[in-house]
């Protein structure tokens, strides 16, 4: 009795390590995987790092109770070697100023006009100011507002200079705006209402995408050359929360 007792133990216990190791394998296939059709899937990296400190718990169980299963969690680990890596950082360099030299500092900010209805038509300065304390290498916006006026004092070419940047790229194609009283001579005129990114580094292609003609569903990117390597940065604005349909239908009803 006590050997059967053992072995159902013993292979209880295989049957749990190799249940362990499983998932992480599994996302290797995340990539290729549709998050909408097995979105249970898409929790497994939350888990990644429980399920390696179980596959080193049982890497030292088999240790010592019995060595030729250490072969399970130490091939799990073994495939998993790349994302082990990915989410444990090494560095073997003590140049901590070529370190500091390679760091980028990118701020996003949804700036809803930068206040420009509460300000009468202009763009809030203390809200600029803290766009410029922010000292970001990147600045991504979203809901910008800016004048076609060149003499403008926040027309594009204008408001980069206030916000400290030497480069821009704004989303506008005249899809989406505001349309205000100019508080200088009280004609109404069309204001862009875009995403922008604003660079110190000099950006050598855009592209704005749009799918569905909705400023929900719009997003820019920018290549930015930063000394040798160039990095692509997207701007998105993620939609509101919204009720569904039936949501609405029942507040009509009420």
């Amino acid at each position: 009795m006590p050997g059967i007792f053992k072995k159902i133990t013993k292979g209880t216990f295989v049957i749990i390590n190799l249940m362990v190791g499983v998932p992480m394998c599994i996302l290797y296939l995340l990539p290729y995987l549709s998050p909408s059709s097995l979105a249970f899937f898409n929790l497994f990296p939350l888990a990644f790092p429980y399920l390696l400190l179980l596959q080193l718990f049982f890497l030292f169980f088999w240790l010592f109770v019995q060595r030729k299963y250490m072969m399970i969690p130490a091939a799990f680990l073994l495939i998993c070697s790349k994302l082990i890596l990915s989410l444990v950082g090494f560095s073997l360099s003590d140049d901590k100023k070529a370190t500091i030299d390679k760091q980028l500092r990118l701020a996003s900010w949804n700036v809803q006009l930068f206040g420009f209805f509460n300000q009468n038509g202009t763009l809030d300065p203390s809200m600029l100011s803290h766009v410029r304390s922010m000292k970001s290498d990147v600045f991504c916006a979203q809901e910008l507002v800016f004048s076609l006026d060149d003499h403008s004092s926040f027309s594009l070419e204008n408001l980069k200079k206030q916000l400290g940047y030497k480069y821009v790229f704004a989303g506008n194609d005249r899809a989406f705006g505001v349309h205000a009283n100019n508080h200088k001579n009280g004609i109404k005129e069309y204001y862009p209402f875009c995403l922008a990114i604003f660079s110190n580094y000099p950006i050598i292609q855009t592209k704005k995408i749009q799918p569905i003609p909705e400023y929900n569903h719009t997003f820019i990117w920018a290549d930015v050359l930063v000394g040798n390597d160039t990095l692509r940065i997207f701007n998105v604005h993620l939609q509101s929360m919204h009720f569904v349909k039936k949501d609405y239908d029942f507040i009509e009803k009420i």
